[in-house]
C-alpha cells in the first residue's frame, strides 16, 4: 500500500484485493492461500477494466514473507502456495481481462519481490526460497 500512498499521480483508481482491509481504498478479499477466494477477486479486475478511461492499467502483486521458526511446520505449504503458486493465478486474470475487455491503452503487470530476501538470513530461508522461485 505504500505504491498506493505514494503514487505520483492522484487521478488514479486503486483497488487492494488482500486479506486486509485499507479504509483509503476499495477491497475485494483476496487469500492467495484459499482458491475460492479468487473468483471474486476476477471478477473486479474484469469490471474494472471494462469501466476503465484511464491512460495505462497496472496490477501490482506483492506476496507475503513466511520466516523459518516462525510458522508453524504445518503452514509451509499454504504459505509456499500463496507465494510461488497462488500470484501467478491474479497476474493471469489480469492479463486475461485486458484481452477479453479490448483494453486499447496500456497494461501492465508487476510483480514486487523482496531486496531484503539477498542476502538471505537463516530467519529468512523460506521467505527467500519463495521468492527466487517466483522470479524464475
Amino acid at each position: 500500500m505504500a505504491l498506493a500512498r505514494n503514487a505520483p499521480d492522484r487521478d488514479i483508481q486503486i483497488v487492494n484485493l488482500s486479506r486486509r482491509s485499507r479504509p483509503d481504498y476499495e477491497r475485494c478479499f483476496l487469500d492467495l492461500s484459499a482458491p475460492a477466494s479468487r473468483p471474486a477477486a476476477g471478477t473486479l479486475i474484469i469490471q474494472a477494466l471494462r469501466g476503465f478511461h484511464g491512460e495505462r492499467a497496472i496490477f501490482i502483486q506483492n506476496a507475503h514473507p513466511n520466516f523459518a521458526g516462525k510458522v508453524p511446520s504445518r503452514d509451509y505449504e499454504r504459505d509456499v502456495n500463496a507465494n510461488v503458486t497462488a500470484p501467478l493465478r491474479p497476474g493471469e486474470i489480469f492479463l486475461r481481462a485486458v484481452r477479453a475487455c479490448g483494453l486499447a491503452r496500456e497494461a501492465r503487470l508487476t510483480t514486487m519481490s523482496s531486496a531484503s530476501v539477498r542476502p538471505p538470513t537463516a530467519a529468512q530461508t523460506v521467505c527467500c526460497a519463495d521468492k527466487a522461485a517466483f522470479e524464475i
